[in-house]
């Protein structure tokens, strides 16, 4: 049986993810088609370069499960209290408690 995408890319994700999620991570959004795969990962505070480095790992992670999708992960700042819910993209798959 045939997984459907939305289980996929969540299942992709949430491996993908394991160990990566540091404390100034706000939340993580997701859209995807049978094409592309888009993720907005939105910290609070400077974005580091060892931020960026992980989620170039963990977008590298994802793009291995799907070769036939372009992945595209974004880093955005978006410092609390300011809210994040204009960057949802189709659904959260991962939003901190503020």
């Amino acid at each position: 049986m045939e997984w459907p995408l939305h289980l996929k890319v969540y299942a992709s994700l949430q491996k993908s993810f394991i160990g990566s999620i540091s404390c100034a991570l706000r939340g993580i959004s997701v859209d995807f088609n049978s094409e592309k795969i888009v993720v907005n990962c939105i910290y609070d505070g400077p974005i580091y370069n060892g931020d960026l480095e992980e989620m170039t790992l963990v977008e590298a992670e994802v793009s291995t499960d799907f070769l036939d999708h372009q992945v595209e992960f974004k880093c955005l700042r978006v410092d609390s209290p300011e809210s994040i819910n204009h960057l949802m993209l189709s659904g959260w798959f991962f939003k901190r408690k503020e």
